[in-house]
């Protein structure tokens, strides 16, 4: 048995010798836990492409002996298989316990829970294809580290005011801070480089807003929802630019789509079929997406991107004629033909 705390780069690499089979996931912080098994999850796809992912509630399943029988057991589909398990109480665990012969598997197990597992002891110690990462609630440093780590990667800086004013609004959870540096890395793509003013734009706990579905929404081009969506920035004093960098990603991302349809001779529908085989976090967008296209053409959103970027100019502060201006601007594609 291994224990992790936090990372998973060691962790990795051992996967890839097949010192390790099983990756259980301990604590009491969720948002952490599930951060950690995406990340798993990602490098096991990647390393090995043809790997089958099976996914168990065991809240629902119910019977923790599945979890032995499915990971000796081979996948029809591929050399590999991925298992995925969340709901477990500490007392399923006795059913993994057994498998301390990692040359007797050849498939991976990762099992996630937030009850906290608390139970140590000999059965852990005999199992050294079993790792362990704790997920306990982060410290300060913790999240500076974090926060400064991703930054870097993304190839962005961010000051010292702008960091310290995303931590104080993600209140402890790492989720949270991650989401929003998400933000305003695609806020910020022009400059590379994050400023308060640019965090107090986006990170708000003023308006309860995901600028991610905000700009979904707008993008379907419904007249109600744009006006309800002024009105809620308005009384809060946000400016309605700050949802434009989003909106544009995502247009631009329609645009990509209508083109390859119109190259490939098939429907806009059959084209973002094919994108969600090969990007399967699309599925989460699918349904907006199928509404966008119901009303965007190619033509309609050249002409769209054009008055976007247009208007993104001098838009970046709030002010009330600078918010009319952006909702003139939505209300004008709402009756565009």
């Amino acid at each position: 048995m291994k224990f992790f705390h936090n990372k998973v780069t060691s962790l990795t690499a051992l996967i890839a010798e097949g010192k390790i089979n099983i990756v259980v996931l301990d604590g009491d912080e969720l948002g952490k836990i599930k951060m950690l098994a995406k990340q798993m999850e990602e490098f096991c796809t990647a390393k090995y492409q043809d790997i089958e992912v099976c996914r168990f509630n065991m809240e629902e399943v119910g019977d923790p002996r599945l979890i032995e029988s499915e990971l000796l057991t081979g996948s029809m589909f591929s050399q590999k298989k991925l298992l995925l398990c969340t709901g477990l109480k500490p007392s399923d665990f006795d059913a993994i316990y057994g498998f301390n012969n990692s040359a007797e598997l050849n498939n991976i197990g990762i099992f996630c829970f937030s009850e906290g597992l608390k139970a140590k002891g000999k059965k852990l110690e005999d199992s050294p294809n079993i790792a362990i990462i704790t997920c306990y609630p982060d410290t300060e440093q913790d999240l500076q580290s974090v926060a400064a780590t991703f930054v870097k990667q993304k190839g962005y800086s961010i000051d010292d005011d702008a960091l310290n004013f995303a931590l104080a609004n993600c209140k402890g959870n790492r989720a949270n801070l991650m989401m929003e540096l998400e933000k305003l890395t695609i806020y910020c793509i022009e400059t590379k480089s994050i400023d308060l003013r640019s965090a107090m734009a986006i990170i708000t706990d003023g308006v309860e807003q995901n600028v991610f579905a905000q700009s979904d929404a707008l993008l379907c081009m419904q007249a109600e929802q744009i006006v309800k969506t002024f009105a809620r920035l308005e009384a809060a004093a946000e400016p309605f630019a700050s949802v434009l960098p989003f909106v544009k990603r995502d247009a631009l991302f329609l645009q990509n789509l209508l083109s390859k349809a119109n190259a490939n001779q098939v429907s806009a529908e059959e084209e973002l079929k094919r994108e969600s085989q090969k990007n399967k976090f699309l599925f989460v967008k699918m349904p907006a997406l199928k509404q966008q296209l119901n009303y965007w053409t190619l033509k309609k959103i050249n002409v769209f991107l054009k008055e976007l970027q247009d208007t993104e100019v001098y838009t970046r502060q709030y002010s009330k004629a600078a918010n009319e201006l952006v909702l003139n601007l939505f209300l004008k594609f709402c009756l565009y033909k």
